[in-house]
């Protein structure tokens, strides 16, 4: 761990992102590319925070959609124009590393800060070293591992000032835990920067911290407020704060038991298209045979 301390740290702060470590032209260009008109109070606060902006290694852990990928991609910002140095930031899938790399373009485009991707079969294992240009490597867990194995073998480790793992709850993962570990466990001992894990859900953050040397900064705030609710039979009950369940409402008869004998089709009538829906499911096969459902019972 290194100092990041900036001459902005001394500034009176006159607008969200001036605490955040960036220079005012950059951090400008951002929010004009981004769209972005206000922040959080979290993410204030979080950008703000002496100890993230001194290197300290840090967790962030918030429900879903509360905005941590903006904290993400200022300090991957910040590492490249003010220290000089690449960032590798690991993402648990394929397909999230390419949509990643699509939304990365403009730092390339507007910053001269090389967006590189490690996936599947792409990425160079070592990496180019360029004189004069960072990084920011988009990587799987495997590749990412492979990455900081090659630059510990070539002694060039010290190019990478950042690690951002997102989904750090994988590290629990039976079969890719391991390697999100060991990656950690190699930057932590050979590296010289700075760990930043995020994921909306952690059982065991203290342990996570500690094995880290990371702190916490963790709130229950969601941009939307969640209600859940479960069905049984034809009958929708509403969880409770307390974990209880109260009646909420007596569902028709479902005309469509035969083609869907869960009732799914008759939950999102009166949402779509209005509305977005979520539908999780637990194989490709069930999500295909899920939308198909879908597209036959639900009106246009």
């Amino acid at each position: 761990m290194r100092s990041l301390a900036h001459p902005l740290l001394n500034m009176e702060p006159k607008e969200d992102f001036d605490l955040c470590g960036l220079p005012k032209e950059a951090r400008e260009t951002y929010i004009e590319k981004r769209g972005i008109k206000q922040l959080y109070d979290w993410q204030k606060k979080c950008l703000s925070d002496q100890r993230l902006l001194r290197g300290s290694n840090c967790i962030v852990s918030l429900p879903t959609g509360a905005g941590k990928t903006l904290i993400a991609e200022v300090l991957m910002l910040r590492e490249a124009i003010v220290n000089r140095k690449s960032s590798i930031l690991v993402l648990p899938y394929v397909a999230i590393v390419q949509e990643k790399i699509a939304s990365l373009s403009i730092f390339e485009e507007t910053f001269g800060i090389r967006i590189e991707e490690y996936a599947a079969n792409k990425g160079r294992i070592p990496p180019i070293k360029r004189r004069r240009e960072v990084s920011i490597y988009v990587a799987t867990i495997e590749k990412a591992n492979s990455l900081i194995n090659s630059l510990i073998e070539t002694s060039e480790l010290d190019r990478i000032g950042l690690v951002v793992v997102d989904e750090l709850h994988m590290i629990g993962d039976g079969s890719r835990g391991t390697i999100i570990e060991q990656l950690l466990c190699k930057y932590l001992t050979k590296g010289f920067g700075q760990i930043i894990g995020m994921s909306a859900t952690l059982s065991n953050i203290d342990e996570l911290a500690g094995f880290l040397r990371a702190y916490v900064y963790s709130t229950a705030f969601r941009p939307v407020e969640l209600h859940e609710f479960v069905r049984i039979g034809q009958t929708m009950w509403k969880v409770t704060p307390t974990g209880e369940l109260e009646l909420n409402a007596e569902l028709p008869p479902n005309r469509l038991s035969k083609a869907d004998p869960d009732g799914l089709c008759q939950l999102l009538i009166g949402v779509i298209p209005q509305r977005s829906v979520l539908i999780f499911c637990p194989t490709k096969k069930n999500c295909e045979s899920v939308a198909t459902l879908i597209a036959k019972c639900v009106p246009e």
